[in-house]
């Protein structure tokens, strides 16, 4: 069976203001967003998360979305492409 993405896993941490941002690491000047879609890539992430949240000391949580909309053709309008 081929893979399909029905479900999104992301690391979430809160600021003080209580705003949301993804964690992400940066990997040569290039940032990675802590995001999956299947259980095997959150456990992968989530000893790499623990050590944003040590140095950073916000604390984290992993957030699972399963709505799915393709909105490839909304952007394109809005990014006149």
């Amino acid at each position: 069976m081929k893979p399909i993405i029905d479900e999104i896993f992301a690391f979430v941490a809160t600021e003080e203001d209580g705003s949301e941002g993804v964690i992400a690491s940066s990997v040569n000047g290039q940032w990675f967003p802590f995001v999956g879609a299947d259980m095997a890539r959150v456990k992968s992430l989530y000893p790499l998360a623990k050590m944003v949240e040590k140095e950073t000391g916000r604390p984290f949580k992993i957030l699972h979305f399963t709505s799915k909309k393709d909105i490839t053709a909304e952007v394109e309008r809005v990014c006149k492409l």
